[in-house]
């Protein structure tokens, strides 16, 4: 398990106030870890990954018992593959937030994960993003969020040796590669 997908999960567990009318798409989501949390707080949830590592994070959905959680399997490009199962779970296409955890490793998927964050957010819903900084390009990326996000809460952790997270709250430039980062962001679009 990535520690920024232990971070997401601690952040909205500390954070964000889930309600059960919630709609919750996490992209690349692994091991699931904040989708388990989302669902055991009522929230309707669906999870992306690759055909490859889906059969995975459907076992680490069965053993925590939530079977009853929308499954899809296709990379950002097949955004036609998302609807169907965001109708079925969430009664439409659109999510109230959509959660990511250490999934930014190719610069070149990034306008596709950007256009893809774009259809399935609802205006006024949160991008909660957790990542730890290794390539430059990153920042723009971070950019680009901003234009349809506008600015954000920045949260900056740092992981010392007993892997324990220290939170301090700063508006910086990320890069830092010592550190993991989360953006909480709201779409303007």
């Amino acid at each position: 398990m990535w520690d920024a997908e232990v971070l997401l999960a601690h952040y909205l567990e500390r954070h964000v106030v889930l309600k059960p009318s919630d709609r919750v798409l996490e992209l690349g989501a692994g091991t699931a870890l904040a989708a388990i949390l989302c669902r055991k707080r009522s929230c309707r949830v669906v999870v992306q990954e690759t055909r490859f590592a889906i059969s995975h994070t459907a076992e680490c959905l069965k053993m925590n018992l939530c079977e009853d959680v929308g499954l899809i399997a296709a990379n950002w490009a097949e955004q036609e593959e998302f609807v169907p199962v965001l109708q079925e779970f969430f009664g439409r296409g659109e999510s109230d937030f959509v959660l990511m955890a250490d999934v930014f490793y190719h610069p070149e998927d990034f306008p596709t994960l950007l256009s893809l964050v774009n259809r399935s957010l609802i205006r006024g819903g949160s991008l909660v993003l957790c990542f730890e900084q290794r390539r430059r390009r990153l920042n723009e990326l971070m950019e680009e969020l901003s234009h349809s996000f506008g600015s954000g809460q920045v949260v900056k952790y740092e992981i010392p040796s007993d892997q324990s997270y220290k939170e301090s709250i700063e508006n910086h430039d990320i890069d830092d590669k010592t550190c993991l980062y989360l953006l909480h962001l709201t779409n303007k679009l």
